[in-house]
């Protein structure tokens, strides 16, 4: 694909496009070919604006004969937090379920319900198990125990971490083996892979409240 981008035939008429959950720069890295990438621009596909995840809710619940009230509306978005669609779906589905088991109206305190019993328990778990698996699958053991100490770290918290506060979890768990370098590569990939973000104060937290709150319920206790 390299080849063809870089052809001079190919090179004014075709642009390429290539997609994927997972970090592009993470998956090179792994197999050694960096520099079959390094002429690609990374574009990041962010979560929806807030007025298309209301119009997705809407619709979804619509499609149900549920329709939210402004407040209800709010307080739904809310528990999304970060407004990616599969958020916004699962909890809309959890949200037509129990209006219709109770015959009542969706109210914020039943999308706060939703949210803790449903859309975070054993009904939707399988939609995030693959948030914990992919770190045994994309990243060398070590690598790996160390990115699940870090993320327990942060799931546990209810503030943002520091990087040394971070980087004392990472040392700890890895012991003699743990380095800086290392420890800020990891960094990069947790980020690039979706799992945490810095703030201007360069603390670091999960991207996604609603990914934090699973880890919290199922990967802490285990590690």
């Amino acid at each position: 694909m390299r080849h063809v981008r870089q052809s001079p035939e190919f090179g004014r008429e075709v642009r390429q496009v290539i997609g994927g959950s997972i970090g592009l720069p993470r998956i090179a890295s792994l197999i050694g070919s960096s520099h079959k990438i390094n002429d690609l621009r990374p574009v990041e596909v962010g979560p929806l604006e807030r007025s298309k995840a209301a119009e997705l809710a809407n619709g979804l619940l619509g499609s149900r004969d549920i329709a939210l009230s402004e407040v209800t509306m709010e307080a739904f978005l809310g528990q999304v937090g970060t407004f990616l669609p599969i958020f916004i779906q699962i909890l809309a589905s959890a949200v037509a379920a129990e209006v219709q088991k109770r015959r009542a109206s969706a109210t914020p305190e039943l999308i706060r319900e939703c949210y803790e019993q449903r859309a975070l328990g054993p009904e939707f778990r399988s939609c995030f198990e693959d948030f914990y698996e992919r770190l045994d699958r994309y990243y060398a053991l070590d690598e790996a125990r160390a990115a699940k100490r870090v993320l327990k770290e942060l799931a546990v918290s209810f503030e943002p971490l520091s990087r040394s506060q971070l980087l004392g979890a990472y040392a700890q768990e890895l012991g003699d083996s743990a380095s800086e370098s290392g420890f800020d590569f990891m960094l990069t990939w947790l980020s690039d892979d979706f799992y945490i973000c810095a703030n201007q104060a360069g603390q670091f937290s999960f991207k996604s409240m609603w990914l934090r709150d699973w880890w919290r319920r199922y990967h802490v206790s285990t590690l």
